[in-house]
């Protein structure tokens, strides 16, 4: 969004500006820290969208994240490109990007010889009922090139499971871990050694 202000700033993108610089200098000491886990069959996709949240151009935007066991691989937050009319519209769309990074990073892990299953979490009924049929039915105005998700669902390429909520309310519902961790490095004998603390308890998680 402040990329795209750059040829026309205001008083408002300045101070977005102003915060980013100010998270930024507080977490530049911040990395991943992966623990060791066994090989997993499945890569997990969580995908979630905000309807509408451009206030100017009323364009959604589609979040989420990609985990391979309890290990966090890749994550967005994207504008999307067209006007969704309802957020079930928006929340499919939410789907298909997950479905493109989560088929990418299985791409990726087939050149390392694991061929790990797709599944998307998605905590939208009418978007997982628009993925999992053929056609448009109600929503016409959608753009064909939009229905590549069905196709590849119908093709065992990815599944979608239920909503988060019912997920969460189940016995089987779990959130893989993601732990952030502070560097400190340390001068000793002339060396820089790096030491690991933990991260403020906010970052130490997040789903």
């Amino acid at each position: 969004e402040l990329a795209q202000r750059l040829s026309n700033p205001t008083v408002l993108m300045l101070l977005k500006l102003k915060h980013v610089v100010k998270f930024l200098k507080g977490t530049k000491d911040w990395v991943w820290y992966y623990y060791y886990q066994e090989q997993f069959g499945e890569a997990v996709g969580f995908a979630d969208s905000d309807w509408a949240a451009n206030k100017e151009t009323r364009k959604s935007v589609s979040c989420g994240a990609i985990f391979f066991g309890n290990h966090y691989e890749e994550g967005w937050v994207s504008g999307q490109q067209v006007v969704a009319l309802s957020s079930g519209e928006a929340e499919y769309y939410g789907i298909l990007m997950a479905a493109v990074c989560g088929l990418g990073l299985q791409s990726t892990m087939v050149e390392l010889r694991i061929s790990p299953s797709l599944k998307i979490k998605t905590d939208s009924s009418a978007a997982k009922g628009t993925v999992s049929r053929a056609g448009l039915a109600k929503i016409k105005h959608v753009e064909t090139k939009y229905l590549w998700g069905q196709q590849a669902l119908r093709r065992g390429r990815f599944t979608v499971e239920g909503t988060i909520k019912q997920l969460r309310d189940g016995p089987g519902f779990h959130v893989p871990p993601v732990r952030c961790v502070r560097v400190e490095w340390r001068a000793r004998d002339g060396d820089a050694r790096a030491g690991l603390v933990a991260a403020p308890a906010s970052a130490k998680q997040t789903t």
